[in-house]
């Protein structure tokens, strides 16, 4: 209802002086300090409402690309919407970065291969990294299946399920929008959620739970993600899993999954975490 309300303001104020290159003027500027304090006091200390109304803006710059005007309102607004996100990531990264350093030299040795990562799977980091945070989930797992789904694509592929390859959502074949792409994002890190929750309500009276957390990470966290992602072996829930298909999770780390012509999800991980 909100965002119907922004954008039919935005509208009367185009119709009432359209432009056709776009400057900057002071109505722009009254307009824009008024609607951002408006939408500074409905998302105040809510996090996910603020992420919520980024994703709608950036989605309603895409659909008014061609108007200059409407186009610069709508991603001033998203800025606003974002800036507070990234301060709270920025106060996290020192002791993110100390954990990612430390899961990679643990395991990095173990790396085999040439293959890195396509530069697709950085390109909307920030973005990307803000959504991860919300769901406390490790940012370099997130584009580690990313990349062994489906190559870090935005674009159509021959089925209906990329980016992340969850067969109960259809995305079409049609290249995804910003916004759209961050719906997938979510949906990914939802599904995630829901797969850890499942494990953990299993193996409740043991006190079991897949041990990824936004600012730090596990190895056996890391391959029961892949496993409850992937496939279970012999569909156990329960204890310590395995994933059925190992190649998904070990190829191109340790002895026994070397030089294959992609990464499984730990060496992924371990490339992406060198390269942030």
């Amino acid at each position: 209802m909100f965002m119907r309300f922004l954008l039919i303001m935005l509208l009367l104020v185009w119709m009432v002086s359209p432009v056709y290159s776009y400057e900057a003027t002071t109505q722009d500027e009254e307009l824009m300090q008024a609607v951002e304090e408006k939408l500074n006091q409905y998302a105040a200390n809510n996090d996910m409402l603020r992420r919520n109304f980024l994703k709608q803006l950036l989605t309603l710059e895409e659909t008014y690309s061609s108007n200059e005007r409407l186009k610069y309102l709508l991603w001033s607004l998203a800025a606003t919407m974002h800036q507070p996100l990234l301060d709270k990531k920025a106060r996290q990264e020192n002791e993110v970065q100390a954990m990612s350093t430390t899961f990679f030299d643990e395991y990095s040795s173990q790396m085999n291969g040439l293959v890195s990562l396509p530069d697709a799977c950085f390109a909307l980091y920030d973005y990307v990294d803000t959504l991860s945070r919300l769901y406390d989930h490790p940012t370099s797992l997130l584009q580690a299946v990313w990349y062994r789904e489906s190559d870090c694509r935005q674009s159509g592929t021959n089925n209906w399920w990329w980016p992340f390859q969850i067969i109960s959502k259809d995305y079409g074949t049609n290249d995804l929008s910003l916004g759209e792409f961050f719906g997938a994002v979510e949906d990914y890190l939802a599904f995630s959620k829901e797969k850890h929750d499942r494990y953990a309500n299993a193996n409740r009276s043991e006190g079991l739970v897949v041990e990824l957390w936004y600012d730090n990470r596990s190895m056996s966290g890391v391959i029961y993600h892949s496993a409850l992602y992937n496939w279970l072996w012999w569909w156990n829930i329960w204890w310590e899993i395995r994933p059925a298909a190992p190649s998904y999770v070990y190829d191109n780390f340790g002895d026994n999954f070397s030089w294959a012509s992609r990464n499984g999800i730990v060496t992924s991980m371990l490339r992406a975490i060198s390269t942030q």
